[in-house]
């Protein structure tokens, strides 16, 4: 219901103990195409569904409009530590790569 009523969506993935991130924006639609539930379909959501077969199952596509991300040089104690002494001193540290992506 949400996605009908407002398509744009950010996707945010993370893995912070590497202090890796992306976000992603675009728009979202619903799918309930057969061969796209059968491909994307687990045992893991046999808690909730019936098989790719349940009428109940659909899947959500998002169309990528705009990326950024962020990916530390440092591990995460040195990267928060640069970061404090940034905020402290007003100095910019390099705590690694960011930008826009290409989508």
């Amino acid at each position: 219901k949400n996605i009908s009523k407002d398509n744009e969506i950010q996707l945010v993935f993370s893995d912070p103990s590497e202090m890796e991130f992306i976000s992603i924006y675009g728009k979202a639609t619903v799918t309930t195409d057969p061969q796209i539930l059968k491909e994307m379909y687990n045992s893991k959501t046999d808690i909730w569904f019936e098989g790719p077969d349940d009428p109940n199952l659909t899947a959500i596509k998002v169309r990528a409009l705009d990326a950024y991300y962020w990916d530390s040089k440092s591990n995460k104690y040195v990267t928060l530590l640069k970061m404090g002494i940034s905020a402290a001193t007003g100095k910019n540290m390099d705590i690694g790569e960011k930008g826009r992506l290409d989508v």
